[in-house]
């Protein structure tokens, strides 16, 4: 069985129970849990559909999707990773301006922290939107793609 580690620490292709209940990540603050039941319940959504999305396109070039999450709260929704070493920083929002705009500056400013001496710089950074007809790519370099765009 193929076991990958999850963003929560916890491994995908087992359940395992908590000696504190039934809840299989006991690494979840009951902060973090609140926060996520206070997300907008259609953003969520939207992620996981783009996530797992992502992930079909990606196992289909032999890669991986991950999620990041750095110390000091800078994010990512998902790294899409090959086995050649390249990948890709990919922001899930649902549309609009400022929304787009907030995915692109995330996405700079965490390919400005990626140290080049020690890795490769991303192959591209991408903005994942819920709505739209048509990518485009911005003069900053990044992609702004509607997931009905998403093609082998």
């Amino acid at each position: 069985m193929d076991v990958r580690q999850s963003s929560y620490g916890a491994t995908e292709g087992n359940f395992c129970l908590s000696p504190s209940g039934y809840f299989p990540y006991p690494q979840l603050t009951q902060q973090k849990i609140l926060n996520f039941h206070n997300e907008n319940p259609s953003t969520s959504t939207i992620k996981t559909m783009a996530v797992r999305d992502l992930r079909v396109y990606a196992d289909s070039l032999d890669g991986e999707v991950f999620h990041y999450r750095d110390s000091n709260g800078l994010e990512c929704d998902a790294v899409v990773h090959l086995r050649d070493g390249r990948y890709g920083l990919v922001e899930i929002k649902l549309g609009g301006e400022t929304l787009i705009e907030e995915g692109a500056k995330t996405l700079k400013k965490l390919s400005d922290k990626i140290d080049t001496e020690r890795m490769r710089k991303p192959s591209f950074a991408m903005v994942l939107t819920a709505t739209g007809s048509y990518a485009y790519q911005r003069p900053d370099g990044v992609w702004i793609v509607p997931i009905g765009c998403l093609k082998n």
